[in-house]
């Protein structure tokens, strides 16, 4: 299991000091600590946790930063992701963000799965790029195009693509050990 100290060794947490962002980052330390001992959770990353409006200009500059997409088109939901994969792939990083809002009166395992859930979809990403064989050897577009073939990004609702994505997430919510608390963001409790 991931000890709370090397996480936060790697992991910068910032968040808007508010009652429910507190809340939240107590469940984030419930996850962590249940996370396995991995290469993906001892990596780089940043996590924020805050209200929508923060979070919405946060994402809205990260986009423009990190080429994400047009900042225009920027959705905030519970909770969102993206990633820096990197050449080498040990510098990859990774950002969560927890939106506080819509949590107030949710379950603890609500929100745990939410944050579970996030975790799941870094570590199905980062566990699919380790095993590509020759990661190394791609040019810069062949590596683009890898993501982005990986990542829930590309994939529109109701597409077959959307739905082997949620299935292999999925898989890895069950090998992390989050199935109840997923279980209980899904029904929205």
């Amino acid at each position: 299991m991931v000890s709370l100290e090397t996480f936060y060794e790697n992991v910068r947490v910032l968040t808007d000091n508010t009652e429910s962002s507190i809340k939240v980052k107590k469940q984030l330390d419930k996850v962590v600590i249940r996370l396995p001992d991995e290469e993906q959770f001892d990596m780089v990353g940043s996590i924020y946790i805050g209200q929508r409006d923060l979070m919405q200009k946060f994402l809205v500059k990260s986009s423009i930063v990190l080429r994400t997409g047009d900042p225009r088109n920027v959705s905030v939901k519970d909770g969102n992701n993206f990633y820096e994969i990197c050449e080498v792939l040990e510098d990859s990083t990774y950002v969560i963000t927890l939106v506080t809002d819509d949590l107030v009166g949710k379950s603890d395992d609500y929100i745990m799965g939410l944050i579970a859930y996030k975790f799941s979809e870094w570590s199905r990403l980062w566990r699919k790029m380790t095993e590509i064989p020759n990661w190394d050897s791609l040019e810069n577009s062949e590596r683009i195009a890898m993501v982005n073939k990986l990542s829930h990004f590309k994939f529109p609702l109701g597409t077959k693509e959307r739905e082997e994505y949620e299935r292999s997430v999925d898989e890895e919510i069950n090998r992390l050990g989050f199935s109840k608390e997923v279980a209980a963001y899904d029904l929205k409790l």
